[in-house]
């Protein structure tokens, strides 16, 4: 259901970047994982979630949330970085929306 957003006139922060998106099928462990904000700060809030079990999967896990979030998140993990959404990782494998 949560896929619909993409067959949408106007997606919400929707952004193109070169590496492949992931799909939940492919192998990550030992890769770097950037997720993104799309839609509003609860629906970010929700979903950070997923961060966690990606990083539980080998994953180095970049973060980009909406600039207001970045300190209410930093402290979910030592180890995830939390980026505001001003920020680009261009050198990430793979992206996840």
């Amino acid at each position: 259901m949560h896929e619909w957003r993409k067959k949408t006139f106007k997606r919400l922060g929707a952004r193109t970047y070169p590496q492949p998106e992931w799909t939940g099928r492919q192998e990550i462990s030992g890769k770097t994982l950037f997720i993104h904000w799309e839609q509003g700060l609860g629906d970010t809030i929700q979903f950070c979630r997923y961060a966690m079990l990606a990083e539980a999967r080998g994953t180095k896990v970049i973060l980009s949330v909406q600039d207001g979030l970045v300190r209410l998140l930093k402290d979910l993990s030592q180890t995830l970085e939390i980026i505001g959404s001003q920020s680009c990782r261009r050198n990430s494998t793979t992206i996840s929306r």
